[in-house]
């Protein structure tokens, strides 16, 4: 919310909270950001983990991490 008043800002937050769309954070400041943003990357790693594992799903375990490790090492070797 920009350019309102701080009481009208508090009053539509507090109504968004009140009907569930938004959370409250037990913390405020710097640290509350930094976990809320740890939260999301979590969860995404979650997402990508859990597609992987579909995309992996019929193929046998030593055939699968060496085509990681190989996918792997060919991004490294493009990253230098």
């Amino acid at each position: 919310m920009t350019r309102c008043f701080k009481a009208t800002a508090t009053r539509d937050l507090q109504s968004l909270v009140a009907s569930g769309v938004l959370l409250p954070l037990q913390s405020k400041g710097r640290y509350a950001r930094l976990f809320n943003r740890i939260r999301r990357l979590e969860a995404r790693f979650e997402a990508l983990s859990a597609k992987l594992e579909q995309g992996f799903a019929g193929v046998p375990q030593d055939e699968g991490l060496r085509e990681i490790e190989e996918a792997i090492a060919n991004a490294r070797s493009e990253k230098s």
